[in-house]
């Protein structure tokens, strides 16, 4: 094994009975600006969306996702890779890619690395994140029996400027999502008020509560299709894009050097992934 498989750190412990054998080796690791509580209040249902999100990605199997999301996600009935939809941007990819044609699911090994840029109030109930997603530290089994690559190791993204494998390996997130409020003002679900910390990689319960989220897209498009900037908040790919991407970039828990040399690696054994951070509690509470 290359000194590369031991960034990847030890294996956690005991497993949820629902968390899919394709992704036994794999945990997700979060932390944040300063300022954002990553195990009560909006960031919950934030960690729940994208992890659940990532799991559909590299399950292509919906029934795997948290507890809560398909009530939380709306059901837009357009493919990932259908390119002719109306729909606004905000929708094509707020669903798992389920229906992309790439590959069997394979088994994925490692970590996954989120970092929450911001969680803004726009207005009562109704927040907008930025996240950082580092994809680059997840391998998969090899074209050789024994072997482990990146995920990422042959991908080459370009946009405003920007190019390389990090352009795939690393996504910059934009979600949009609402606590809808009953008639009292209440929520019509009571979230956990126990701190979602702990050694399980997936939560035991429905940790959604009232939220639902509206708008999800990692690829820098918001709004109509013809005219993605019109919406307010609207970001495009441009200026701001580019920015945060760049602050993702400095974000992650590996520099450029050791991203590339990562994409570059083949082992021969699955690494071990480092325990996910902060985790769920064991407990269903």
């Amino acid at each position: 094994m290359s000194l590369i498989a031991c960034i990847a750190g030890c294996r956690s412990g005991s497993l949820p009975a629902d968390w899919p054998d394709s992704l036994e080796g794999l945990r997700f690791r979060w932390s944040a600006d300063t300022g954002v509580d990553l195990t009560s209040g909006p960031a919950v249902p934030l960690r729940a969306y994208l992890e659940s999100h990532r799991i559909g990605d590299m399950t292509r199997n919906t029934d795997l996702v948290y507890p809560g999301f398909q009530r939380a996600v709306p059901a837009v009935g357009k493919p990932r890779d259908d390119d002719s939809s109306d729909l606004p941007y905000e929708l094509w990819d707020i669903q798992p890619a389920t229906d992309l044609v790439l590959s069997d699911a394979k088994r994925y090994f490692g970590n996954e690395y989120f970092h929450v840029l911001s969680i803004e109030s726009i207005e009562d109930g109704t927040y907008r994140a930025y996240v950082c997603d580092g994809r680059y530290n997840i391998f998969r089994d090899g074209e050789e029996a024994g072997t482990y690559v990146s995920a990422f190791s042959t991908s080459e993204g370009v946009t405003q400027g920007l190019t390389g494998p990090d352009l795939v390996g690393i996504k910059l997130w934009r979600i949009e999502y609402t606590d809808r409020k009953t008639a009292d003002g209440a929520s019509s679900i009571t979230q956990s008020i126990y701190p979602q910390r702990g050694s399980s990689p997936a939560p035991r319960s429905d940790l959604f509560a009232g939220w639902h989220i509206t708008g999800a897209n990692s690829d820098g498009l918001w709004g109509p299709k013809d005219f993605p900037d019109s919406t307010p908040g609207g970001w495009g790919r441009g200026t701001e894009y580019q920015n945060l991407y760049l602050q993702c970039l400095d974000k992650m828990p590996h520099d450029t050097a050791q991203r590339q040399a990562i994409y570059a690696s083949k082992l021969d054994a699955a690494p071990a992934p480092e325990p996910a951070v902060p985790g769920w509690p064991a407990n269903i509470a």
